[in-house]
């Protein structure tokens, strides 16, 4: 039997080459956590999913994933993706998702993602609230931009 967490990283996995037009190597990271993963030595890619099918979606994320996501963000090498069941994706990088996951101090953090139907995703966490709502879409854009950059 297939992991249920399998699927969720596996579309953003798809999401991620599918745009690409150069072959492109992964590696998991399992001591950053499940979810994690280098992607061409140059990006860490961090899937958090939540399999409730309807809005709000809820992720958390222990000290050692928000350590790793600070030192990615500094390099401008982190992509976050938090997977809302079947309905889509949003991706943050490197200062947004920083600022979204705050400065947990000793504790997990968390970030929430929220959709109406046929509108954006708004997206709240422990730092604050994200002024503008984030497409589906820009997941392929954000990792586009960043693989080029590194």
């Amino acid at each position: 039997m297939i992991p249920e967490a399998d699927f969720y990283y596996g579309a953003a996995l798809v999401r991620l080459t599918k745009e690409l037009n150069q072959p492109i190597s992964v590696q998991a990271r399992p001591d950053i956590g499940a979810g994690a993963f280098d992607v061409g030595s140059r990006l860490l890619l961090l899937v958090k999913f939540c399999s409730k099918r309807l809005s709000p979606w809820t992720f958390t994320f222990p000290e050692r994933q928000v350590e790793a996501c600070a030192s990615h963000a500094a390099q401008k090498s982190l992509l976050l993706c938090l997977v809302c069941g079947s309905d889509g994706t949003v991706a943050l990088s490197n200062e947004t998702a920083m600022r979204l996951l705050g400065e947990p101090r000793g504790v997990q953090s968390w970030m929430r993602a929220s959709r109406r139907r046929r509108e954006m995703y708004a997206v709240t966490g422990l730092g604050g609230e994200l002024e503008n709502k984030v497409a589906d879409l820009d997941f392929e854009r954000l990792a586009n931009a960043l693989l080029a950059e590194t």
